[in-house]
């Protein structure tokens, strides 16, 4: 696990200013793939979430640039955090709501690659279908309206580019949201 996280930290400096190679993101994405493993497995999990580590993936979610070996990156970062929000634990809930793993999805939902944006929407509708998550979003008007607002601008912005899965994920985003006394319309393909 040592050296998965020296992998990891160890390409920070390639990100900003953004000169990762296709070789060093090969490699933190193969390191990235093992901590899915510990991330999907009831045994390991706690610890893993108890250590902070996806925190460690924080950084590849705040870039930007488009070029491949960065959305390689993004993607298979998410694909971690995805793992951790499938298994439906009220654990991986309330680990994510203490950190930023909402904005950020909301940032990589408005201008990621398609893959990307399907995972992060993936990982808001788990958190949105979690009545702790639910809350969380529904605590204040200017979290709500952020969040709503995103949904609509994402739907409206490519509506011809994304497929049927994405926009149903985003219309259930937006029917969860409207489900705790908000009125949200139901967005439309």
């Amino acid at each position: 696990m040592l050296a998965t996280g020296a992998e990891i930290v160890n390409i920070y400096p390639s990100i900003n200013p953004p000169t990762l190679t296709a070789h060093q993101s090969n490699r933190v994405c193969n390191a990235l793939a093992l901590l899915q493993c510990v991330a999907s497995h009831p045994e390991t999990r706690s610890a893993f979430l108890a250590a902070h580590i996806p925190l460690f993936l924080y950084p590849f979610l705040h870039t930007v640039s488009k070029t491949r070996p960065f959305e390689y990156l993004r993607l298979t970062s998410l694909g971690v955090i995805g793992a951790l929000v499938k298994t439906d634990e009220q654990e991986v809930i309330n680990f994510l709501l203490t950190t930023e793993i909402i904005p950020l999805c909301l940032r990589i939902m408005e201008s990621g690659s398609e893959l990307s944006k399907t995972v992060a929407t993936f990982i808001l509708q788990k958190i949105l279908l979690d009545d702790t998550g639910l809350a969380y979003i529904c605590q204040t008007y200017e979290r709500f309206s952020h969040v709503a607002m995103i949904l609509v601008s994402v739907c409206c912005k490519d509506m011809h580019g994304h497929d049927q899965i994405d926009f149903l994920c985003l219309n259930m985003c937006g029917q969860v949201l409207g489900s705790n006394g908000i009125h949200v319309p139901p967005l439309r393909i």
